[in-house]
């Protein structure tokens, strides 16, 4: 064994120093003689080995196996490192291994042996052992795997490819590639970024990039890494790289069948839903949307499905006798729309568990409130042509009778020459008369009997003789104020309007009930104030506006809109016909006119009648 001159050396001296520093030191200290025979070991030495101080160990090689590689290591590494790694054989045949400090030792100049410093680095060595062996293992196991597995170093080389990564990316092994040229440019950005939160601890939330093969083409992938450490410091990165393009396509497959499903869904015109038990819509088409009145669905989804019933209750009323499985009809709801007006709607579904067991309803909708009121209509009309049919023959006779008395009174008024007193009761009866005259004409417009006379009158003339007429039936404790402006000339029939105007009147008597202030008036009235009131452009240009204010209890929101409605009345029993306002409503319609209704409760009413103006010269 020849050693190098550059190898540390020390003389006998120095050795001596050396057994006396390590004798009792946790460190393994010997020494081997020129022969290279073992001559000296110090406590820790024996420990280490397993060997005793009586036992006689002759050789280098009897401790250091193989004595041939401390040899060759020796040579090449000697000079370059500090420290040699050396297997020992133990005295029970065990393999040790010691992580050695060489010293030359000299006398008089010459090779007198070597002297060793050793730490114990057996449990070092047995876990390099065994990270090398699962290394290996992990690299057999990524070889199996279909899809990429990888190992870089902090500058993004590749340190370990498996076979399916070639296959994917189209590249062979001896291409040189590094991890960012597998990345298109749009996402390296992420990827850096990405990289920055593993080294730091941060949890990546977006994994997924778009990954270029070696041809150009690309694919969607999801990459999985971990940081590897050495000595607590990171040297790269472990992980692999899914192909999810199979998952891309069952996705947009999902997608686009969702959005057939969707679009045929809102095409319907049913409601289509789905709730909670909760109360929670979980689904519902554009039919359903627009069916309460909703602008979009996260509008109607911010509210439960308890605000769109009418009556409070009726829901869960419903759900106590419902099961999962069954199903459920309900020929009439009444449901509330987003401006408060009401709907009627039958509504047909079932009662489905899923496999978690959330319990949901999912049903359809439909509108049938025009049905509905068409059906109402219908049965009013029958009525109405009931009681027509029986008004008709009463108005006839009623008539007979009327001109039977109206010949006689005439008579006897000739006849009362100058008595005043006499004439003035006579009188009396005359306009009793007429006005029962004016309730058969009342009954004929009910019947729809034909009545098509008309003339072009004065507005402001004709009420003003209306109210005289009328005037003496307001109690007295209603403050009454009329203002009539001169507009012009109306063409219509001049019992038609004496019964829009005494119906307007009583209405508003009755609504007061016998107190208050009212007061009405006639002028002008362009065609935008009609317009927009009443959305009709069809419209003439100028109009004769009919304005009557109470100060009454007013109508609810409820009832405002069947006002209008033939036989409609809030009044007790004996107090109205609910005819009032249908027959002014008809009326006002068949002159091409408008009426609009203000009015909240307690706050009085107000109605506006517009009649369309002619252009005649008194």
């Amino acid at each position: 064994m020849q050693f190098q001159n550059d190898t540390y050396r020390i003389s006998r001296s120095e050795r001596e120093f050396l057994r006396m520093l390590f004798q009792r030191s946790p460190v393994i200290y010997c020494e081997f003689n020129r022969f290279l025979r073992l001559s000296y070991i110090n406590q820790e030495g024996w420990s280490f080995s397993g060997y005793r101080p009586d036992e006689r160990i002759y050789r280098l090689a009897d401790f250091i196996v193989p004595e041939k590689s401390f040899r060759t290591q020796w040579e090449e590494d000697h000079p370059r490192k500090s420290f040699i790694e050396v297997r020992i054989q133990s005295a029970n045949g065990s393999s040790l291994y010691l992580n050695c400090l060489w010293w030359v030792i000299e006398h008089e100049g010459k090779f007198d042996g070597i002297a060793c410093l050793g730490f114990d680095s057996t449990r070092h060595h047995q876990m390099m052992e065994e990270l090398q062996k699962s290394n290996s293992q992990f690299k057999e196991f990524a070889q199996l795997l279909p899809e990429t597995v990888f190992e870089i170093d902090m500058e993004g080389n590749f340190l370990f490819l498996n076979e399916s990564s070639y296959k994917i990316f189209g590249y062979t092994k001896d291409d040189k590639i590094k991890a960012f040229d597998l990345i298109v440019p749009e996402d390296q950005p992420r990827l850096k970024e990405n990289i920055k939160k593993l080294l730091s601890g941060e949890t990546i939330k977006e994994n997924s990039y778009v990954a270029r093969r070696k041809d150009g083409s690309t694919i969607p992938v999801l990459i999985y890494a971990d940081v590897k450490y050495q000595d607590g410091k990171p040297e790269g990165f472990r992980g692999f790289v899914v192909d999810i393009s199979a998952i891309k396509q069952a996705e947009e497959a999902l997608l686009e069948s969702e959005k057939k499903y969707r679009s045929l869904t809102n095409r319907l015109p049913v409601g289509i839903y789905r709730t909670s038990r909760e109360g929670k819509l979980l689904f519902a088409n554009r039919a359903f949307i627009n069916m309460l009145g909703y602008d979009s669905p996260e509008e109607i989804f911010a509210h439960p499905v308890q605000d769109f019933y009418s009556e409070p209750g009726e829901r869960e009323k419903l759900l106590q006798y419902l099961e999962p499985g069954r199903e459920y009809y309900q020929p009439e709801i009444h449901l509330k729309r987003k401006d408060g007006t009401q709907i009627i709607v039958k509504d047909r579904g079932k009662v489905y568990k899923s496999p978690d067991g959330q319990i949901y309803y999912d049903g359809i909708i439909e509108d049938i409130t025009e049905p509905h009121q068409l059906e109402e209509r219908l049965k009013q009309a029958e009525k109405l042509q009931a009681i027509g049919t029986l008004a008709g023959g009463i108005a006839h006779d009623f008539n007979n009778l009327i001109l039977g008395m109206q010949l006689y009174t005439e008579m006897a008024l000739k006849e009362a020459g100058n008595n005043n007193k006499l004439r003035k009761n006579l009188e009396k009866i005359l306009l009793a008369q007429e006005r029962g005259k004016q309730l058969l004409q009342q009954i004929v417009s009910f019947t729809n009997y034909p009545d098509d006379h008309r003339e072009d009158i004065n507005l402001k003339e004709m009420v003003s003789n209306i109210l005289d007429l009328i005037k003496d039936t307001i109690p007295e404790a209603i403050d009454f104020n009329a203002e009539l402006y001169d507009c012009g000339f109306v063409n219509v029939n001049p019992v038609h309007l004496h019964q829009i105007i005494q119906n307007l009147i009583t209405n508003a008597i009755h609504a007061m009930e016998g107190k208050g202030r009212l007061s009405i008036v006639v002028r002008c009235a362009d065609a935008y104030e009609t317009q927009v009131k009443s959305g009709n452009e069809n419209h003439p240009e100028r109009y004769a506006l009919i304005h009557v204010e109470d100060s009454g209890c007013g109508i609810s929101e409820k009832n405002i809109n069947r006002i209008f409605e033939p036989f409609f009345t809030t009044k007790d029993v004996g107090l109205g016909t609910g005819l009032g306002l249908y027959i002014v409503h008809n009326l006002v319609k068949k002159y091409n006119g408008e009426i609009q209704v203000k009015s909240h409760p307690g706050e009085g009413t107000i109605m506006k009648i517009f009649l369309p103006l002619v252009n005649k010269k008194e």
